[in-house]
Formats: C-alpha cells, structure tokens, sequence
C-alpha cells in the first residue's frame, strides 16, 4: 500500500510539473511574441506618426505638380529619408480600375497599385541621393530595392494608402 501510494504521488506531482513548466514556457513565448509586436509597432509609430506621412504624402504631390521646382525634392528628401538611419520613408497611393465589380479585386488592384507607387518615390528618393535632387520628377527609370510595408489603409473612398520603408543603399 505504502509503495502504490508513494508511485501514484510520484506520477501525479511529474504530471503537475509537466503541465506547470509547460504552461510557463508556453506562456513566456506568448509574452516575448507580444513584446516584440509591441516593440515594431511603437518603432513604425516614432519612425513616422500621421502628421509626417502626411507632410511626405502632400509634398510628393507637390513635386508631381512642379517637377522641376528643385528646392521641393530637398524638403521632400529631408522629411522622408533618413540618412542616419539609411532608411527611405515612401507613401504610394493606388486606385482600382472602376470597371472592376469585385470589392476584394477592387481592393487588391488599389494595394498593387499603392506598392508601385510607393516603390517609383523609392527609386526618385534613391535618384536624388545620389546626384544631389538634380533630376527632375518624371525623368527616371530603375529598378527598386524590397521594402517593408509600414502602414496600409483602404480609405473609404476605395484609395489604398501604404506607407512603405526601404533601405537607402
């Protein structure tokens, strides 16, 4: 009796251990899963808030308006890249083909559309590094490095906004 009681205490404390380090072990991954989102999402919010993607977006407008206006592709660098960083901050707007009827086409026509958009300022902003924002808007063609999507909305208007972070190589 004495043996049975000891083996059945054994087995049932190895069972609870099992589950207790198991339990903390998953637990703490959960944790450092949910850190390190809350770590990339508070960096992508200090790297740019709504008023900078907003000061970016207005300023490429400006520049597609006045392509040769020189002193505007400098405002325009100073606020989207970032030389310490070695990052290029771009905002690509895209709109669907108003033929299309399907809402989930319509959505992923606007996103291409935003992504290619994104990665054409990418290339002008790489342009202008390089020889002092002496090309005008409109003049360039090039291929562009991956980015990382920071921020992406669908506006109700059916407008994809993306706010895409590249290496400025």
């Amino acid at each position: 009796m004495n043996r049975v009681l000891r083996n059945t205490l054994f087995f049932s404390l190895g069972i609870v251990f099992t589950f207790y380090f198991y339990g903390c072990r998953e637990g703490r991954e959960k944790y450092e899963v949910a850190t390190a989102m809350e770590m990339y999402e508070s960096t992508a919010k200090m790297v740019i808030g709504e008023t900078e993607l907003s000061e970016i977006l207005d300023l490429q407008q400006k520049v597609m308006t006045n392509p040769t206006d020189r002193d505007l592709r400098k405002k325009l660098g100073m606020v989207a890249v970032d030389t310490v960083a070695r990052v290029i901050l771009a905002v690509g707007v895209g709109i669907s083909n108003p033929e299309v009827t399907s809402p989930l086409l319509q959505k992923q026509q606007a996103r291409q559309a935003a992504l290619i958009d994104a990665a054409r300022w990418t290339a002008y902003h790489l342009q202008w590094q390089k020889d002092g924002y002496t090309t005008n808007f409109g003049q360039i063609s090039a291929a562009v490095p991956g980015g990382t999507i920071l921020k992406e909305k669908i506006l109700p208007n059916g407008r994809c906004v993306i706010l895409m972070q590249s290496p400025l190589e």
